[in-house]
Parts: structure tokens; C-alpha cells; sequence
């Protein structure tokens, strides 16, 4: 399994989600395959930037505060009339939380 919070929202340009098998696709299991499209600069030419920030309030937290900060970003542009693209994507989160089970 994959934890799919450790993507950036950001850097994600799409989904494709096969439920039945393919031959020109390496089979997933009994489930299903998830292919994540990445951002390509060449899909989007020129300079494009995006920043988001925002802060999540975990109440169940019992060290730290209670509010957790999210900060994520992309960057991506086009050079030599549009022939070569550089993706920068990044994401920092903060969490204090613990999980007690018996």
C-alpha cells in the first residue's frame, strides 16, 4: 500500500484508475491499478507557480500544539521555445499525534 498523503496536491495532474486487467499494464492485484500523472512542464508552457499553506487543528494531539502546518508548492517552466521544462514540486507538514491501542 501507498500512503498518498505524502503527495503534494500540487504536483498531481491526474488519475487513471484501471479495474480490469490489460496487456499492456503491469497488473495490480485483485484490486486495481492507480497510475498517478505527475505535472509535466511541457503539458503547460511558459512559467507556472503555486503555493498553498494552510494549518490543520488535531485535537486528539497530546504533545505540541494542537495546530499542525501544511505548506506545499510547484514551480515549472518552459525553455528553448518550449523544447525543454523543469518541474520543481515540494511539501513540508508538521504533525505531533500518537496512536494508544491495546
Amino acid at each position: 500500500s501507498y500512503d498518498f498523503a505524502n503527495l503534494a496536491a500540487e504536483s498531481v495532474s491526474g488519475v487513471e484508475i484501471y479495474k480490469t486487467g490489460r496487456a499492456n499494464q503491469t497488473t495490480g492485484g485483485i484490486g486495481s491499478l492507480i497510475n498517478i500523472k505527475t505535472t509535466r512542464p511541457l503539458d503547460a508552457p511558459g512559467l507556472n507557480a503555486s503555493v498553498g499553506v494552510k494549518g490543520v487543528a488535531d485535537r486528539t494531539n497530546r504533545n505540541g500544539s494542537d495546530l499542525t502546518p501544511e505548506v506545499s508548492g510547484i514551480f515549472s517552466g518552459t525553455f528553448a521555445d518550449d523544447t525543454f521544462g523543469v518541474a520543481l514540486s515540494g511539501s513540508y507538514q508538521e504533525r505531533d499525534s500518537g496512536l494508544n491501542s491495546a
